[in-house]
């Protein structure tokens, strides 16, 4: 399984931060000048002169654009401001659920430039076409900053602030209950960019950042819809007060959440950091900083891995790998949050070398797995894999078992996984056949109630044991390898 992350990470594409402007460059000031033009119409002019190319540059000065309506951009074009954040493009007349610019065309690049969008309710950039690139860009006064309801791939935000004034969602990809075609989301890199929180004036379900692909009817399930997005890398970035709630991903796969992204939670936590649902899969939450002093008790944990209220638990998220993350205070003392993390319906966890010495909670254990997970793996001893100060526990699952004690030289052998079938019947994953085993099985006090030896099978029966928890301990007989042992839980 450590190989199949491996390859998953190994398989990125390398996603370049580096623009190159080509083409002829237009001065929005000498055309507003010439044609005695408000900026309005000389974007409008812009996008219908046909001596205006693919790839040119519109070039925008250190001052304020006031657009009165819609600018739907149909060409392949780079706004360039001068300097940061020193070039406003605004609306002056927005007014309910509105938009500020369309993108229809595809590889259109904004650059060095504050859009505001005019009020709280407005969506500030719609998204229509593929490759669209935002670098160094302040997003004010919206309900969404960057949305999409056809999931197009491509995106890049680099180095851009997602200010107060962004009430409910950073960027959103939501198809919700669509069943049009399914669109090419690779290549989303998201890098470097603030998501200043704000208390969401509608309801709890803020996120600095969404993508949901769901486009299943509500009542026939979620069958054969996961979409297409892979290689989507969200780094370095800064969750400030968790920005109502920090990274949200349904019926995605192959997304990296990774490289010191900061997650700083607000006294009220309103939502998760990180919430996985609705089978996402194979998604990699690796090396970030997670920050929360509370003193209240109400809230959500840091991390979620489940379903939405309306799923089955079958529709869980899938193949999580939660690697050398750090929990702590947003200051020098300790820190305090509700949980740390909550899992129902997923399968195949990998928690593994994470820190959480500086972090307490409200609710007890840290790490709480319910309803229905699956294969679970979450070390607190042996080698590099040891997670540091991490309580857990694991309750009505349909694998009610999970190991704490992992040998760095076990671990090469590919022993991962122990589950249960029907019949108590105690089934090691990747357990090499051609190798003996002692299986060893006590019960709470410590009395050795079974001893067996496993070759060319994986399987042992436990009809004859008591109910409650056991420890298992695994021995390879034809190598000087340490023991490896499994807390185990019988119904």
């Amino acid at each position: 399984m450590m190989n199949y992350f491996k390859k998953l990470v190994s398989s990125l594409f390398f996603i370049t931060t580096s623009f190159v402007i080509h083409g002829k460059t237009w001065n929005i000031d000498n055309i507003i000048r010439n044609n005695e033009n408000s900026f309005d119409k000389a974007m409008r002019f812009l996008m219908k002169d046909n001596s205006v190319k693919s790839g040119d540059v519109i070039f925008l000065g250190a001052k304020e654009y006031q657009l009165e309506g819609r600018l739907n951009v149909t060409k392949e074009l780079d706004f360039i401001g001068k300097g940061e954040y020193k070039t406003v493009i605004w609306k002056s007349k927005a007014s309910g659920e509105d938009y500020l610019i369309n993108c229809a065309s595809k590889n259109i690049t904004f650059k060095n430039l504050s859009i505001n969008g005019g009020n709280e309710d407005s969506k500030i950039i719609i998204i229509n076409n593929e490759s669209i690139t935002f670098d160094k860009v302040r997003f004010m006064n919206g309900n969404i900053a960057i949305y999409s309801d056809t999931n197009m791939g491509g995106l890049k935000v680099y180095n851009c602030h997602f200010t107060k004034t962004i009430i409910f969602r950073g960027i959103e990809w939501n198809r919700k209950w669509s069943k049009t075609k399914v669109y090419n989301m690779k290549q989303i890199h998201i890098k470097g960019s603030l998501f200043e929180g704000k208390q969401p004036n509608k309801g709890a379900e803020k996120f600095a950042i969404s993508m949901d692909a769901g486009n299943e009817d509500r009542n026939k399930g979620a069958e054969n819809i996961i979409t297409n997005l892979n290689n989507m890398i969200i780094e370095k970035n800064t969750f400030r007060e968790d920005f109502g709630g920090g990274i949200a991903l349904a019926q995605v796969k192959n997304v990296i959440i990774n490289n010191t992204n900061i997650f700083e939670s607000g006294n009220e936590q309103y939502n998760n950091a990180i919430h996985l649902e609705d089978r996402a899969s194979n998604i990699v939450i690796d090396n970030n900083i997670f920050k929360c002093s509370k003193d209240k008790k109400e809230g959500k944990p840091l991390l979620f891995l489940g379903t939405s209220e309306r799923r089955k638990f079958e529709d869980g998220c899938r193949n999580i790998k939660i690697r050398g993350n750090i929990f702590k205070g947003k200051f020098k003392s300790k820190g305090k949050c509700n949980r740390i993390l909550e899992s129902e319906g997923a399968n195949n966890i990998l928690v593994l070398s994470n820190k959480t010495c500086d972090m307490n909670t409200f609710k007890s254990p840290k790490f709480s797995f319910f309803n229905k997970n699956e294969k679970i793996t979450i070390p607190t001893s042996g080698g590099g894999n040891k997670n540091h100060c991490i309580d857990h526990n694991i309750q009505n699952s349909k694998i009610d078992v999970y190991k704490f004690g992992v040998d760095d030289k076990f671990e090469k052998q590919n022993l991962r996984m122990v589950t249960f079938v029907q019949d108590r019947t105690l089934e090691f994953i990747n357990l090499n056949l051609e190798k003996k085993y002692l299986i060893d099985v006590f019960d709470s006090s410590g009395r050795l109630v079974s001893k067996e030896k496993l070759y060319g099978s994986n399987k042992i029966q436990l009809k004859q044991i008591s109910k409650g928890f056991h420890l298992v301990r695994v021995k390879q007989l034809d190598k000087n390898v340490k023991e490896t042992i499994f807390k185990i839980f019988l119904k």
